[in-house]
């Protein structure tokens, strides 16, 4: 794809790169926050049950619970930029989160005890899944700015 042109003040022509769709951009936002809120929900709930032998269950619920501000702020601000209410915003993201750590949780749990996996595998699992519920929903309600600000 050709780089488009624009006319600068003195007359010349100058090169812009093109921009991203939006929905493209949006994804690759929310992919990297997400990544980086995966990435530390996967060594918490992994370090808590190796170093401290926490039951996979309980190191699952305290790393979702930890990286869930870090996520709801980016996620806010920085991939969806939305302008909705924190009063409507937060305790629909809170609702999500807590069904999809609960799912993780016992996802984790199921898989760890029935020995179908190991920490670290069913940990990623349960972030990969829980992370793509988390974008299908929080594009077409939570932070959709097109139901209005409450």
């Amino acid at each position: 794809m050709r780089n488009e042109t624009c006319e600068s003040r003195s007359g010349q022509a100058a090169l812009r790169s093109p921009e991203l769709p939006a929905p493209r951009a949006r994804f690759i936002r929310f992919s990297l926050v997400g990544g980086a809120a995966t990435a530390g929900y996967t060594i918490i709930c992994y370090l808590l049950q190796l170093i401290s032998g926490w039951p996979p269950f309980w190191a699952s619920v305290v790393a979702y619970a930890t990286m869930f501000a870090f996520s709801y702020a980016c996620q806010r601000r920085f991939t969806f930029r939305s302008s909705r209410e924190h009063r409507v915003s937060l305790p629909l993201y809170a609702a999500l989160q807590i069904a999809c750590g609960i799912f993780a949780a016992l996802l984790v749990e199921w898989l760890v005890i029935a020995g179908w996996a190991s920490a670290l595998a069913a940990s990623s699992v349960a972030a990969v899944l829980c992370a793509f519920a988390s974008y299908l929903v929080s594009s077409s309600w939570i932070f959709s700015d097109r139901r209005g600000n409450g």
